[in-house]
């Protein structure tokens, strides 16, 4: 079966427009942790999960040196019992595209270790 998903930043619109994403059957509707927009992605998910009864609700990519573990396992944990069965977490380095390759590989050793404390 094939699903829709969409990714769109934390803003002043990101509700109404998963709402509108949610009417239309969209599977679910993923947020990244950017702190350089404005908006704080665990604040936006949780205004969406209280807007919306279905859709699936994301976080891609969660960058594990931007918070404390424990800041982003409680963040987690209050979203999914908002929500219960409808987030999904994704986590990475924070690299982009922008980044040089071997950066990368380096900073792949210190998020697997955040992620297991």
């Amino acid at each position: 079966m094939l699903t829709y998903a969409f990714r769109l930043p934390p803003g002043p619109n990101t509700v109404a427009y998963a709402m509108a994403a949610e009417q239309l059957g969209y599977e679910s509707v993923w947020c990244p942790e950017i702190p350089a927009f404005g908006h704080d992605i665990w604040v936006t998910l949780a205004r969406i999960a209280e807007k919306t009864s279905r859709i699936g609700i994301g976080a891609a990519v969660l960058i594990p040196s931007y918070r404390h573990p424990m800041a982003q396992a409680s963040a987690i944990a209050t979203l999914e019992a908002i929500a219960p069965g409808r987030l999904r977490a994704g986590f990475g380095t924070g690299f982009t595209g922008r980044g040089v390759w071997v950066s990368h590989l380096s900073r792949l050793p210190t998020c697997d270790s955040t992620l297991r404390k």
